[in-house]
């Protein structure tokens, strides 16, 4: 039994926690999560209530609970974070993925093909979460598991806030505990607690820190190792980040903008003397000056404008940051970009996705050698990943690949450009590979053979006009 003040211990890098927590919600889009929370609702008039707070509104020292409420409805997150990595991603998912099993069952192979995490995930599906979970904390413990209730042992991604303490000597864990939340499902009830589990290369343990550390699950290590590896991108240092605090700034400069217009639009003043009476006036109030009276006449002030142009100037510089750091930039005024320019760009991006790739195929293989542990066989598995990152369009890759089909390299080149682009842009299932294969490679034959079939009985003998889309 594990001492309970252990259990509970923390590690000193878990300070850490609030910053990637902060950093997953940008990459959700869900920096602004007070705002939906007030959403029909009208921000209360009292000063004396006990105060609104919100995750990532930034209250300022003197500002009124009805004017922070205000601010909430009016804050709005761009999201910037989310669209960055939805755009690494996509990049990421359309390049092909190869798993090569040794020794695994075809019954195996294609139960993780639809369930690699026990979860129902495919093992193609999870190589993308794992991919934002890179993106995003930089650090991706994946931790090993075989309940008596699961066909084959599963792997799942350990969100790196949730570790909770650990220590590690040669690349490996010598123990770790993490939270977690223990689910009970009886019937169409479900019951929820969180939970922390202890892992050491002896036991495996799920404990109740709600209940005095009384354990949910108490068993033998079968494996003897600590069943998880730790798994490192960019030196531990979240790539979304810098972005994340960007999109925090933007959002918070947003409502204030929004405040500024909206008093400027619909907000005026009364200017009037000091000595008029104010407790008497009413929206049909009519004020009188004796003649000749030497006081300032009455007059209406809108809100002043001043101060919105150097908002804005900053906020399209905070933009504009958003795209450096993040290496997709965009085209100014629609004027293109020199060639050197998007050279680098292009350099940056795929020097992300190189190196998550190159870490994934490092780490999987470990992965499948833990899992294998539980069956107690020895199943391997290699991964590789298509370096080829569609930073084009589909439609200027087709004038790419027609300029160097017409250079006449010959019929092996041909058909390997064929082929290369059919992969990356069709959805041809695995099934039909072959026979397109053979339909590429018989092109040349069956173009050559068709002129001079032409030649010999003077008339068509074959349709020309797919050949010249081939080689215009």
């Amino acid at each position: 039994m594990f001492d309970k003040r252990h259990i509970s211990a923390e590690h000193p890098d878990r300070k850490y926690k609030r910053k990637l927590k902060f950093i997953r919600d940008a990459a959700d889009g869900d920096l602004d999560k007070g705002k939906w929370s007030m959403i029909g609702k009208q921000p209360s008039k009292s000063k004396a209530t006990t105060g609104k707070t919100d995750h990532y509104l930034i209250r300022f020292e003197k500002e009124s609970e009805h004017s922070f409420q205000e601010s909430l409805i009016l804050a709005h997150s761009f999201q910037y974070t989310k669209v960055i990595l939805d755009s690494y991603l996509a990049l990421f998912a359309g390049v092909k993925k190869t798993i090569t099993w040794q020794n695994t069952s075809k019954e195996a192979q294609d139960y993780y093909n639809q369930n690699f995490d026990g979860e129902g995930t495919g093992v193609i599906d999870w190589l993308s979460d794992w991919f934002c979970e890179a993106m995003i904390t930089a650090r991706t413990p994946i931790i090993t598991a075989s309940p008596a209730d699961v066909e084959y042992p599963y792997a799942s991604l350990l969100p790196r806030e949730n570790m909770r303490n650990w220590h590690i000597s040669g690349g490996e864990f010598n123990f770790l505990t993490f939270d977690s939340t223990h689910t009970k499902v009886t019937g169409i009830n479900i019951e929820q607690k969180p939970s922390i589990w202890v892992m050491t290369p002896d036991k495996v343990a799920e404990f109740d820190p709600g209940n005095g550390y009384a354990p949910f699950l108490d068993a033998d290590n079968v494996l003897k190792v600590v069943p998880a590896i730790d798994v490192w991108f960019f030196g531990g240092k979240s790539i979304l980040g810098a972005l994340a605090s960007l999109d925090l700034n933007l959002m918070n400069l947003d409502r204030e903008m929004r405040k500024v217009i909206r008093n400027q639009a619909g907000m005026n003043f009364f200017v009037i003397d000091e000595n008029v009476n104010l407790d008497r006036m009413s929206e049909k109030t009519l004020i009188r000056q004796p003649r000749g009276a030497d006081v300032t006449k009455p007059y209406w002030a809108n809100y002043a404008a001043g101060s919105l142009e150097d908002a804005f100037t900053y906020g399209a510089g905070l933009v504009r940051s958003i795209y450096d750091i993040s290496r997709l930039r965009r085209q100014k005024d629609d004027v293109a970009e020199s060639g050197i320019a998007k050279t680098i760009d292009f350099t940056n991006t795929k020097a992300v996705l190189n190196h998550i790739a190159n870490t994934m195929e490092q780490a999987f293989p470990k992965v499948i050698e833990l899992m294998a542990g539980y069956e107690g066989n020895n199943m391997t598995a290699e991964l590789s990943i298509s370096r080829e990152f569609d930073t084009t369009s589909a439609e200027a890759e087709i004038d790419r690949l027609l300029k160097e089909l017409s250079a006449g390299m010959g019929q092996t080149v041909d058909s390997h450009l064929k082929k290369q682009y059919r992969d990356k842009y069709t959805q041809l299932p695995e099934t039909l590979k072959g026979k397109s294969d053979a339909e590429i490679e018989a092109f040349e034959a069956n173009r050559l053979k068709a002129m001079t079939d032409a030649l010999t009985d003077n008339e068509p003998s074959h349709d020309h006009s797919k050949d010249n889309q081939e080689t215009k």
